[in-house]
């Protein structure tokens, strides 16, 4: 029952991951950016690759529904129509230019150094 709590990382891992998520949140509130980067740094160094992004994700997931919570009154839902329209439509848009590159060229594995057949020519 009690690794549910730490989800299988042990108590030293998830603990170091809840205080870096404090931290970094702590950076962005005080400097407006840069907490995302420190968190995704600590996350590399702490978890396997496959799973920094959703970890990522969820943990900005969260830091941005308490602030949400916490600023209901000032948010201006009269907009949320508008915003939601123009986030749909990039959805499609960018979705569609993904899908267009296809998995070679949108893959982490290729590189765009020197040596490779990748490389922008110009």
């Amino acid at each position: 029952m009690m690794e549910m709590w730490h989800a299988g990382l042990g108590w030293p891992t998830a603990s170091a991951l809840l205080a870096v998520s404090f931290a970094s949140s702590f950076i962005t509130i005080a400097f407006g950016i840069g907490g995302g980067a420190v968190m995704l740094a600590v996350l590399a160094t702490l978890l396997p690759a496959p799973a920094i992004v959703p970890v990522h994700g969820l943990v900005q997931l969260g830091s941005n529904a308490g602030r949400a919570a916490i600023m209901t009154r000032y948010m201006r839902f009269d907009l949320l129509g508008p915003f939601a329209l123009g986030a749909l439509i990039g959805i499609v848009l960018g979705g569609s230019v993904v899908v267009q590159l296809g998995f070679r060229s949108a893959s982490a594995s290729s590189s765009c150094g020197p040596s490779s057949p990748n490389r922008p020519r110009f």
